[in-house]
């Protein structure tokens, strides 16, 4: 389900400010630092109907941060994280390679797989740290999130974390082999054969209503055949073909299809046709003149993103 270390998909993420990286799937989005956490105090979180449903998404290994190697953006919606364990002490490299694929679409999926480089089993303990404040957005956004929190249970083998101000919403959290669930976390005792791996499947899911919102992948499957990936692929082919010989300006035009890619919302009036937001996190809703502008600019590209705007 991961991507190899050498694939060459070309960087397509949005980044919100110096050590930090978005995934943006319509309204639903997820602001972390570079190593995937999402830690409490600030602007980062899971952002499902202009609510923060995550706070805190948190990973430990061994009782302590993992050490950030590289993050790799492979779609607006998607990412994986490259981390170790921290050496032991009087040693230069770690043996445990830690790999966090997230993907953000009505819900947030994220595939952790640990491999073990050396010639002995090695015994680790993950732990994931959860909670959510259920903040406004805007609230968020001008640094006033001040929500009452969440109430977190464990039943039925998942975390289920609910609104204090508001019952009907909440988020549940499930995950594959068997963690430990207590209250605000989720924690595996492992042992990793020697140059073997294991590997987990996270899903958080919000609530309305009461009822859990589908989302827009399956168990297991691979990012490039969810929903996401396919509206994405189908805007690229139905837009207009550009090319470049220069391999810097091929780059550009590609991120440029990306991010109107991202930016489209369809209008429930007008079912097919899609307008486009004003700009990714924070607004993407329609603006007048920001989206008619840039329906405009992108008339050489889709003709229907302006008559979607206009409408």
């Amino acid at each position: 389900m991961t991507q190899p270390l050498n694939s060459t998909a070309e960087p397509a993420a949005v980044n919100t400010g110096a050590g930090t990286v978005t995934l943006i799937d319509g309204t639903t989005f997820c602001i972390s630092d570079i190593t995937g956490d999402v830690s409490p105090g600030g602007a980062q979180g899971f952002y499902f109907h202009d609510t923060r449903v995550l706070s805190r998404w948190e990973l430990s290994l061994d009782g302590h941060p993992v050490e950030t190697l590289a993050v790799r953006p492979a779609e607006t919606f998607a990412a994986q994280f490259v981390a170790r364990r921290p050496p032991a002490g009087g040693h230069a490299d770690s043996t445990l390679l830690l790999l966090r694929e997230r993907l953000v679409g009505n819900g947030l999926r994220e595939t952790v797989t640990i491999e073990n480089l050396g010639a002995e089993p090695t015994v680790a303990m993950l732990t994931l740290h959860v909670d959510a404040d259920f903040a406004d957005l805007f609230a968020v956004k001008a640094g006033r999130a001040d929500a009452d929190g969440a109430t977190t249970v464990v039943a039925d083998d998942e975390l289920l974390l609910r609104d204090r101000a508001d019952g009907s919403r909440g988020l549940r959290v499930t995950a594959t082999s068997d963690p430990v669930l207590t209250p605000g976390a989720l924690t595996w005792r492992l042992v990793i054969p020697s140059r073997g791996q294991w590997s987990t499947e996270i899903v958080a899911r919000p609530v309305l209503d009461g009822a859990p919102v589908p989302p827009r992948f399956h168990s297991g499957e691979l990012i490039h055949r969810t929903a996401p990936a396919r509206e994405l692929e189908s805007w690229r082919v139905s837009s207009t073909s550009l090319s470049a010989d220069d391999h810097r300006l091929a780059l550009a035009l590609r991120r440029t299809l990306a991010d109107l890619g991202a930016l489209r919302l369809e209008d429930p009036t007008y079912r097919g046709h899609s307008f486009v937001a004003a700009g990714a996190p924070w607004f993407m809703t329609l603006f007048g003149r920001d989206s008619l502008l840039t329906g405009w600019m992108a008339l050489p590209l889709d003709l229907d993103l302006a008559v979607g705007t206009l409408r």
